[in-house]
């Protein structure tokens, strides 16, 4: 998964969470970009972003990378074009992890060096080389946490489904409920927006939804506890989706409905 967006200090940083299931160890391949985000023309790129890897209830990173370039740079490359990830810009200050994690579960924290502010992008890859063999354990359970704005600056999630059959998929857009867990200045009516790209463009969003309870609240809540999610609020404005996705690229965009700004979570299950 990858998603863009305001990363910006305190409580307001960008932190992506992913669970590791199954056995064995898992690579994976985490990056946040800044500056070479803005050779692509996104304006206002965070400049030097710091990346932390901290396990599930910790407070103190077991892993960090400032700028990408100091923890061998030949085999993040690698690992990366074999990933189908963009080039970084040699000497760039973007960051990059690439680790062999064993299963649990891990957030990853994008922030800016001396309290640098700006967009930036946080991406996790599953890392594991097929040529090697059979992979014993799986990324499950991805979100990100950050600062939705309006315009350029909402929260912008990019997955990819791998295979050949269709998964079952919940994607949830949250604000009101997250306030619930003591996270402050939720954004208070997210939207979501999904979409598709078809022959390497995209296409208008196919699915919509503002208020999760609107579309079959009863399946979306049940299978948001199958997938080890938190329950969402009766009555809230968070927003969800529950769909059958053929393999793919996708891209889930949230929003605030009406204008609406503030920090929210968003998150792509695989339903079991």
């Amino acid at each position: 998964i990858s998603t863009r967006g305001q990363v910006q200090t305190g409580f307001r940083k960008m932190i992506a969470g992913f669970v590791i299931s199954g056995t064995g160890t898992k690579q994976v391949l985490i990056r946040a970009i800044g500056p070479t985000l803005g050779g692509f023309g996104v304006p206002g790129t965070l400049e030097n972003p710091l990346l932390e890897l901290f396990k599930s209830g910790a407070t103190i990173p077991d892993f960090s990378n400032d700028d990408w370039g100091t923890l061998d740079p030949g085999n993040i490359t690698n690992a990366s074009t074999r990933l189908g990830a963009f080039p970084l810009g040699d000497g760039s200050e973007d960051s990059v992890l690439l680790l062999s994690l064993a299963p649990g579960g891990y957030t990853a924290q994008v922030s800016g060096v001396a309290e640098g502010i700006g967009v930036g992008l946080v991406e996790v890859y599953d890392g594991d080389d097929p040529a090697l063999g059979p992979a014993t354990a799986d990324v499950i359970n991805i979100s990100t946490r950050g600062e939705i704005g309006t315009l350029s600056d909402v929260l912008i999630a990019g997955f990819v489904i791998n295979g050949s059959v269709p998964k079952h998929v919940l994607i949830r857009g949250i604000g009101p409920t997250l306030g619930g867990f003591g996270v402050p200045a939720t954004i208070a009516d997210p939207k979501i927006e999904l979409f598709a790209a078809r022959n390497g463009a995209q296409a208008p969003p196919f699915m919509i939804n503002n208020d999760w309870e609107d579309d079959d609240g009863a399946a979306i809540a049940a299978a948001g506890a199958a997938s080890g999610g938190f329950p969402l609020e009766a009555g809230s404005k968070d927003a969800a989706l529950l769909i059958w996705l053929e393999p793919g690229t996708y891209t889930a965009k949230i929003s605030g409905n009406d204008g609406g700004t503030g920090v929210g979570l968003v998150e792509v299950y695989e339903v079991p």
